[in-house]
């Protein structure tokens, strides 16, 4: 992990911004092998990656990127929760979370060749650090698969985030799949920040 380089994930100007196509691109690529390549097992096509990869212009947002020899290996995005991200979460999360006080921790990827190194809880603790530097974040909620994913599931537990249980059971939904058939459960875990 030496030889990495972090830096802002953002259309902001900068040297690897996603405002230049290339990086843009290498980035939608890496979301593609990230996902495709994953415990969902799923199949997202250029379109669908490059509109979510897209999609964090003009949202308050943090995310960093790993950087090996001018390459994207990895990623970690995240976005503030409004009133209006209400309607897309299940109705047991509460509604604390959408008082633009909250912090969705939305996306973490890393390159199949790069994992099992540690590169993937470096790039979600550094996230977490750049959201409690923020004086108007004061809680984190985050949705995983919770089948046969204890890897990641042991990442945010070490990280602090427990499952969120408002009313003494576990908050999950059944997610189809992008692209296969079937689905999966994926529950919600949070952290104060």
């Amino acid at each position: 992990m030496d030889s990495l380089e972090f830096t802002d994930l953002s259309y902001e100007p900068g040297e690897y911004s996603l405002s230049d196509e290339k990086m843009e691109s290498a980035v939608i690529g890496m979301y593609q092998r990230v996902f495709n390549n994953s415990p969902y097992g799923e199949n997202f096509d250029y379109e669908l990656a490059e509109d979510i990869v897209q999609g964090i212009r003009g949202k308050d947002t943090e995310g960093l990127l790993a950087v090996q020899d001018g390459m994207p290996v990895g990623f970690a995005w995240g976005e503030v929760l409004e009133p209006g991200d209400r309607e897309i979460f299940p109705d047991e999360i509460p509604g604390e979370f959408f008082d633009g006080s909250s912090y969705y921790f939305a996306e973490l990827g890393v390159l199949p060749d790069y994992r099992d190194q540690g590169l993937g809880k470096e790039l979600k603790r550094r996230e977490l650090e750049k959201v409690k530097n923020r004086e108007d974040i004061d809680k984190g909620l985050m949705r995983t698969s919770v089948e046969e994913n204890d890897k990641k599931l042991g990442l945010d537990s070490d990280l602090g985030f427990e499952a969120l249980e408002p009313d003494g059971e576990p908050v999950t939904e059944e997610v189809e799949s992008v692209g296969v058939e079937g689905s999966d459960l994926r529950g919600y875990f949070w952290r104060p920040v």
